[in-house]
């Protein structure tokens, strides 16, 4: 079984109700609007941060931004960034270039860190999900909506 990691836009009226109530599991896995990042979240984190958990925000949005909501899904609760917080990891993205970030990938380090499904395809990942990750966070940013991350 994979390790996912997966976002989805939220206006402020439902992370607060998130924040509240907890996050319904079944409408996040059912959620057609949302970003798959598929096993390529640790790879994104990496080339991020240079690290494989921590980080500086909002660099490490993806693994340690916002704050926890809700109940354990599995991998732990989901998180969710506000909207400045969304704002915030829209402009550090759109800093970012796939070359840039391509440069900063070195599979036996990433391999040494246990950087999930770090292989020779890195690079592959890097060019298909970056730019999704990109849009879709600038998306919501624009919007003045947050996000709720997850691993499932």
């Amino acid at each position: 079984m994979s390790m996912t990691l997966s976002l989805k836009q939220a206006s402020e009226m439902d992370l607060a109700r998130m924040a509240r109530e907890g996050v319904d599991e079944e409408l996040l896995m059912s959620a057609r609007d949302a970003l798959d990042l598929d096993k390529s979240w640790h790879l994104l984190h990496y080339v991020f941060t240079g690290s494989a958990w921590d980080g500086p925000m909002p660099a490490a949005a993806l693994l340690s931004g916002g704050r926890e909501v809700g109940e354990d899904l599995g991998y732990g609760p989901a998180r969710v960034l506000s909207p400045k917080e969304t704002k915030e990891f829209a402009q550090f993205l759109g800093m970012q270039t796939e070359a840039q970030l391509a440069k900063k990938i070195n599979v036996p380090a990433m391999q040494r860190l246990e950087i999930y499904a770090a292989d020779a395809d890195s690079t592959e990942d890097l060019d298909h999900y970056f730019p999704q990750l990109k849009s879709y966070v600038a998306d919501a940013a624009a919007k003045g909506q947050g996000l709720v991350i997850w691993m499932s």
